[in-house]
């Protein structure tokens, strides 16, 4: 018996996924970017070395600003402290020297009262200078913190002038009062207070709480803290002015990361 024919199957198709698009080429059309979590600070446990990386990589990308603010800064800084100079040479100068070497001032001398008048202004043009100065270069090193383009006008530009002036005035009477302990309090202080003028500007709190702030942080991580705080004064001590960008970024990657802060990459 003849079968009826068989009519022609479709053939079966499988649904397959959808394509997803093409990953953006990176440079020189190589294929995506890689990530690698190694160059985000936020990726790794707080690190000298992370901290190094983090503070180069900033300097060599901000160097206009940091070095020219910096340079500007410190040379109007330095006015003060030379007419304080002048000033006490001039109070120095004023008198008689006896055989023997022992100076004696003429304080009722017109170049005494001169060099008086000279020291006071000088002194109070220097704390005014530092205050501005730290306000100011603050703010610069938190805009890079905070991933913000910066400009020579970005260190130039002071931030909380006022309470950074009442916290460093603070922060001198603790550490004359830490020279009473044969100096060893006056470091203790620094140590403590190291974030102080950071936590004012980038918390927007008061002088009392700058600090506050500050010793919280260095008890939480004391020996972070410690190995950033010997790190940043070895490097003042050798370097001098010259690593004085570098260490104010180290400071920073320290001060957010210790008080587990997110920094920009």
């Amino acid at each position: 018996m003849t079968q009826p024919p068989v009519p022609p199957q479709e053939p079966s198709v499988t649904p397959q996924p959808p394509i997803p698009p093409a990953a953006p080429a990176g440079p020189a059309g190589y294929g995506p970017p890689a990530y690698h979590p190694s160059t985000d600070p936020n990726a790794v446990p707080f690190g000298i070395d992370v901290g190094f990386k983090w503070a180069w990589s900033k300097l060599t990308s901000n160097a206009a600003g940091l070095i020219l603010g910096g340079l500007v800064l410190l040379l109007a800084s330095s006015i003060g402290a030379i007419l304080a100079a002048v000033g006490a040479v001039m109070i120095l100068s004023s008198g008689d020297v006896d055989p023997d070497g022992t100076l004696h001032p003429d304080f009722g001398s017109g170049a005494a009262i001169t060099g008086f008048v000279l020291a006071v202004l000088g002194v109070i043009a220097l704390l005014v200078a530092s205050a501005y100065l730290s306000s100011a270069y603050t703010g610069g090193l938190l805009d890079i913190a905070n991933g913000v383009p910066t400009t020579v006008g970005s260190f130039l530009r002071p931030r909380r002038l006022g309470t950074v002036f009442v916290l460093l005035m603070l922060q001198f009477l603790a550490t004359m009062v830490g020279l009473l302990f044969f100096c060893v309090g006056a470091i203790v202080v620094g140590f403590f207070l190291m974030f102080s003028v950071l936590a004012v500007v980038d918390r927007g709190v008061g002088a009392v709480d700058g600090m506050k702030a500050s010793v919280s942080i260095v008890r939480a991580r004391l020996g972070d803290s410690f190995l950033l705080w010997l790190v940043v004064f070895a490097l003042s001590a050798v370097l001098g002015i010259f690593a004085f960008p570098f260490v104010q970024l180290l400071t920073v990657y320290g001060y957010r990361r210790l008080a587990n802060q997110p920094i920009a990459p």
